[in-house]
């Protein structure tokens, strides 16, 4: 049978046949750390997550003498914490005229395929990199009106959009990046669309990231008060290891002591981006032959480890922080599960009772909405360890 235009809802059929499970299996793989076991998730759909802590220790814990006094009853009121899932949404326009040009259904399902993968990548490397740092850092120097050059590219990517604010944290621009130039060694140069007045006190945040971003593992490492809770009051402050310079065993097996002694129990795995990797890794090539515990990856390589616990890379993290993480202290809380979704009332709609597209009221495009709904949650910062400030 001869193949014939595709209708709106042979549209919202295919994004339902092929869209969710294509977008899912991409962000997989565009964001390890996210998609690992390493990050445990958990499902609720409650408006608001409520993460209670409290000190460990009883006033009245103690010895006693035989006949002594007894002491004072004593109790713990946990402080309650609360934070709110945060929502990661895309938008996708496919041309009505693309649609009515296609020629078979094999055709069909490039165009969709092709367009749902260019929107994972977005929002797997904005999910991805949003769980590890919502600041993408300030510029090193301005070249251009167009050109900045920053030491760390890792939260750069092309055809990304950003957020620049100034050095009074006033909203000053959103641009779309058109090259990230990376060298072998130096500042990487990241060129944008558009021409403006930049400079290096300012900050550039993940599109919408300054305001409506989930908390981020920054975060959590940070010396600051997190989901309400002041990092002064009940042990509730992670391990900073701070301004490491050049990287050394050294340095990480102090980390690694601090996080024993604080949580009471070791790390499960580290996440770094490749370059981190590469600068460990350079610490042990007298060992690399005889070094035990090593694992192999998926693929059948051999995959890195310290101290017999994996390393995940993932290049969403930024090029100045190695974490240790205890996997049973962290998780991301899904509110609302990665979907396609409509913008409109079911008078909008044609077709197919799916809504999973519709016809663009201002553009002669069919309008694709996905979106998702999450968080990441902390249930002790202590199970959490960063190294920071490493140059090398």
């Amino acid at each position: 049978m001869a193949f014939s235009d595709l209708t709106l809802s042979d549209v919202q059929d295919l994004l339902a046949r092929y869209g969710n499970d294509f977008v899912t299996e991409q962000t997989n793989l565009m964001a390890p750390f996210f998609s690992s076991k390493a990050l445990k998730k958990r499902k609720n759909r409650g408006k608001v997550i409520i993460v209670l802590v409290k000190a460990g220790g009883l006033a009245s814990t103690g010895f006693l003498a035989d006949g002594g006094n007894l002491p004072d009853k004593k109790g713990k009121t946990p402080a309650r914490g609360t934070l709110f899932p945060k929502v990661l949404f895309s938008r996708l326009g496919i041309g009505r005229l693309a649609v009515a040009t296609l020629v078979d259904v094999n055709d069909a399902i490039s165009l969709f395929k092709e367009n749902t993968e260019s929107m994972a990548e977005d929002i797997a490397r904005q999910r991805g990199r949003a769980v590890a740092k919502t600041s993408l850092g300030s510029p090193a120097t301005v070249p251009s009106t167009t050109t900045i050059t920053v030491s760390d590219p890792s939260g750069f990517r092309v055809g990304s959009v950003v957020d620049r604010y100034n050095t009074s944290d006033v909203y000053q621009e959103t641009v779309e990046i058109t090259d990230v130039d990376i060298p072998a060694s130096g500042n990487a140069t990241i060129t944008f669309a558009a021409a403006d007045t930049r400079a290096t006190t300012d900050t550039f945040y993940l599109k919408g990231a300054h305001d409506n971003a989930p908390t981020s593992l920054n975060d959590v490492a940070a010396d600051s008060s997190l989901y309400g809770l002041s990092q002064n009051a009940n042990d509730w402050a992670a391990n900073r290891n701070e301004s490491i310079g050049t990287l050394s065993i050294d340095d990480m097996r102090l980390a690694s002591v601090l996080h024993r002694r604080r949580r009471g129990k070791s790390f499960d795995c580290l996440v770094m981006n490749s370059l981190n990797e590469k600068r460990y890794s350079d610490l042990n090539l007298a060992q690399r032959r005889f070094m035990p515990g090593q694992k192999l990856d998926a693929r059948g390589g051999l995959k890195s480890e310290f101290e017999g616990k994996p390393i995940e890379v993932d290049e969403n993290f930024p090029d100045d922080e190695i974490y240790m993480i205890t996997e049973s202290d962290l998780y991301w809380n899904e509110t609302v599960s990665l979907h396609s979704d409509r913008d409109g009332s079911p008078g909008q709609m044609l077709g197919s009772s799916a809504p999973h597209a519709h016809v663009d009221q201002n553009e002669f495009a069919i309008d694709v909405h996905m979106w998702e709904a999450g968080n990441l949650v902390c249930t002790r910062r202590s199970g959490v360890s960063v190294l920071a400030g490493i140059t090398g």
